[in-house]
């Protein structure tokens, strides 16, 4: 039994650094290694007393590594589905940028505030809504139940996961574009406006105060449209526990 529950323990922790991997910390970039692992280990010790120690350990070297390999995959898909939030935000960000006309700057990680600052304002934001509405307990929470539906060394996924991930993203993609949703709207009629502005008047410079009074506006917009950002996102930081177990089997 002491082999059996050190083993379980072993792949808690693997699962849960493999989930803490791709969550995000209070300054919304990666977390240090070191405390990573020391978090992921002492969510493992947390979890094991609630979690029914499977009566089947790996009995070979090639079944213990198979074990590790499913409870990584299993912990980065619950950490990526725990961010898509955040992916939300960074993609809401780059199309505010390019419809006020501050197009920022292409990245693939998290936006930083000297090449992407509307992404970066916007992605601090849900950090700090994320971890003030206890969004991250709910995370937490999500990872502990997936215990009961993959049990540590017996953990997979439901046969509709790939389609059950591409629903979750396709819903990522709808919170970015409800995001920008004022701003594309926004840039839509001053489009129009300007261009009715040029046709009755010719000799006005129209793309030059388009650009000025775009820029200008959307800042303004930006001010006041902090209510709504959290209203989005507070709907997504609510799916988090529904969508992070969705891709478990069934018992």
């Amino acid at each position: 039994m002491p082999a059996a529950l050190l083993i379980a323990w072993l792949l808690i922790g693997i699962r849960a650094t493999a989930f803490l991997m791709l969550m995000p910390g209070l300054t919304g970039q990666p977390m240090p290694v070191m405390l990573r692992l020391a978090l992921a280990m002492s969510l493992a010790t947390l979890i094991a007393p609630l979690i029914p120690v499977p009566t089947q350990v790996p009995a070979s070297l090639l079944a213990l590594v198979g074990a590790v390999g499913a409870e990584v995959l299993v912990g980065l898909l619950m950490g990526f589905v725990g961010r898509m939030a955040f992916f939300a935000t960074e993609m809401g960000g780059r199309i505010i940028s390019t419809e006020i006309g501050l197009t920022a700057t292409p990245g693939v990680e998290a936006p930083t505030a000297t090449s992407e600052p509307f992404p970066a304002l916007l992605h601090r934001f849900a950090v700090v809504l994320y971890f003030g509405v206890g969004a991250h307990l709910l995370a937490i929470g999500a990872f502990t139940r997936s215990f009961h539906f993959a049990p540590p060394g017996l953990a997979g996924l439901n046969p509709a996961a790939a389609d059950q991930l591409i629903v979750i993203t396709s819903k990522t993609f709808s919170v970015g574009v409800q995001l920008a949703g004022p701003f594309i709207a926004l840039n839509f009629l001053l489009t129009l406006a300007f261009g009715l502005l040029g046709r009755s008047v010719s000799k006005i410079n129209v793309f030059i105060l388009s650009m000025g009074a775009r820029s200008l506006l959307g800042v303004a917009l930006l001010g006041g449209a902090a209510t709504l950002f959290a209203r989005f996102l507070l709907a997504a930081f609510s799916r988090l526990p529904s969508d992070m177990l969705v891709y478990l089997p069934r018992p």
